[in-house]
């Protein structure tokens, strides 16, 4: 709990730097790999404790915070184009870079395999645990990490229902309290902690929750491989342009090969139940695993295609990344289910030894060596320089959005290759990517807070709105769905003067003038503070006929607007 806590008070101070973009966030290269440190490191100490000694445990907690670090270093250099940027950010003009989001993606599943290796390695106290060991472990966290999460979202629940329930008798500030983002972050790390704690402290809750799970899932099995084979014996009666058509040909394959995969070992499990799991199951799993081989060699050769017309990308990369690892499982798997004797023997060591390759190949996938990025950046080079591509068919829109910072190196070596006379098209293209704005992904501040009364116009016109509600800073504006014209400055709306509720008072209904805008209603509390009670759909900005019948005063209250 102490660790939670500590936790909460760190993210809740990163959260008020980002929110007013001070130090660190005005150093990029600390604000992004420290929110990372922060989040991931604190869970691992908590998991660690209590199976490994203390200084083992800040040892291991050390190590993740170095790789952690290091990765989100690379992350923030290759999204963040120049170092006169870091000026721009110490003037406030423009936002750091937040960790991209495949990124913490890709780290939470490789920090989750190292988890629970390490912590295998340290119960059986032994380099290599036993593959019952690892199975153990894994599950125990996954079932861990679901129950806590579902006790997050019931903890919240139950915090949401009982601010409403404290609304109704005036005790509107612990309402405002619970709605803050930074008191989610601290109702998230206790809850979070709390779960973690409980589940680990009953490891009998764990084990029947893994079992339930497993047996469920094992039972699926059966139907998928029957779907599979459907699939593989129809594919050459109908031929196989109707897969090609698909144009997502190697990522639906691969999804197939993933579902195969976690059937079969949720059918396997640990090796121990082969006696006591079905016939059909066993006879289904063996199926499985030589049906993985062709459906990952039809993803391989969709993908084969695909990058034979137009080249590497940076999502067709992370699709070969994944068939590499769906081709280590589908030709251990198969030569497993082609051994005699017991029943898939080889499958422990297949599941450790990929194991080993999905966190090696994570952390070179964020790394420069294997960053999608940087590899289809280059490739998209060389193909025009061996005139693969024609001038007309250079995407420089792709370079410039989906390279990061090797845009940069990339487009200023095109442009140097690229004639002005004979290629001036393309020139002119490169040199205008190069001299945009938008170029990188530097996020510009928002303009300056709005001027509410010139952002409005009040109907009917004889009126005016409270001082009260003029005087609200636009920031009270920014978490909810407010229009714009509450927040910018230059966004326009209508306010309306408008009894909807029924209780004698009028509310103030805020229209967007933009036709995808938004629309709120907003009321006067008891305190004197106003808050939103509810919102129209967006449509209603772009009913001119609506609009203006609102502003004559030509409608009628047709029954009573309830906020309840």
């Amino acid at each position: 709990m102490a660790i939670a806590l500590l936790q909460a008070l760190c993210l809740l101070l990163m959260y008020r730097a980002w929110s007013s973009n001070a130090w660190p966030v005005t150093t990029p290269f600390v604000a992004g790999p420290l929110t990372l440190v922060l989040f991931f490191v604190p869970p691992i100490v908590a998991s660690s404790l209590g199976q490994m000694k203390p200084p083992a445990t800040a040892v291991w907690a050390l190590l993740c915070a170095a790789v952690i670090a290091g990765l989100a270093v690379h992350d923030v250099w290759r999204d963040y184009p120049s170092l006169a940027a870091t000026a721009m950010l110490k003037k406030r003009e423009v936002l750091a870079p937040s960790p991209s989001t495949a990124m913490v993606w890709v780290m939470a599943a490789g920090l989750f395999i190292a988890q629970s290796l390490r912590m295998a390695a340290a119960t059986d106290r032994r380099g290599i645990a036993s593959y019952p060991r690892y199975f153990e472990q894994s599950w125990k966290l996954i079932c861990q990490l679901v129950l806590s999460f579902l006790f997050v979202f019931a903890a919240w629940l139950v915090v949401y229902f009982g601010a409403k329930l404290l609304e109704v008798v005036s005790v509107d500030w612990f309402a405002e309290f619970v709605t803050e983002l930074p008191e989610h972050i601290t109702i998230f790390s206790l809850a979070f902690a709390i779960g973690m704690h409980v589940t680990d402290q009953r490891p009998s809750l764990v084990k029947g929750a893994r079992t339930v799970f497993l047996m469920l899932f094992s039972w699926l099995l059966p139907l998928a491989t029957l779907m599979v084979c459907a699939f593989l014996l129809g594919l050459p009666l109908i031929g196989m342009d109707a897969l090609w058509s698909t144009q997502n040909a190697a990522r639906m394959l691969l999804l197939a090969s993933a579902v195969l995969i976690v059937l079969i070992n949720s059918a396997f499990q640990d090796g121990a139940a082969a006696e006591r799991t079905a016939k059909i199951i066993k006879v289904s799993a063996r199926i499985a695993s030589l049906l993985l081989v062709p459906v990952t060699a039809l993803a391989v050769c969709a993908l084969y295609m695909r990058v034979e017309q137009h080249g590497w990308t940076v999502r067709r990369l992370v699709v070969a990344y994944c068939l590499f690892i769906a081709a280590c499982y589908s030709l251990g798997y198969a030569r497993a289910a082609l051994q005699r004797g017991s029943w898939l023997p080889s499958i422990p060591r297949v599941n450790i030894v990929t194991a080993l390759v999905i966190l090696a190949l994570s952390i070179l996938a964020l790394s420069p060596a294997l960053d999608p990025a940087r590899l289809a950046a280059r490739h998209q080079l060389a193909r025009f320089n061996a005139r693969q591509v024609t001038i007309e068919h250079v995407d420089v829109d792709y370079l410039k959005n989906e390279s990061a910072r090797y845009d940069i190196e990339v487009l200023e070596e095109l442009q140097a290759r690229s004639s002005e006379q004979t290629e001036k098209p393309l020139h002119d293209k490169v040199a205008e990517a190069l001299t945009s704005k938008a170029r990188g992904v530097l996020t510009f501040m928002p303009t300056p807070p709005a001027d509410i009364a010139a952002n409005l116009t009040v109907w009917p016109k004889s009126t005016k709105l409270p001082e009260s509600f003029l005087q609200i800073p636009s920031r009270h504006w920014e978490k909810g769905d407010a229009p714009l014209c509450l927040v910018y400055v230059g966004e326009r709306c209508d306010a309306f003067l408008l009894d909807v509720t029924g209780d004698g008072k009028n509310e103030i209904i805020i229209v967007s003038r933009s036709p995808d805008g938004r629309s709120i209603i907003s009321r006067k509390k008891g305190t004197g503070t106003w808050e939103s009670i509810g919102t129209f759909y967006y449509g209603l900005a772009g009913c001119k006929w609506m609009r203006e019948a609102i502003r004559d005063g030509n409608t009628k209250q047709s029954h009573r607007y309830e906020t309840t």
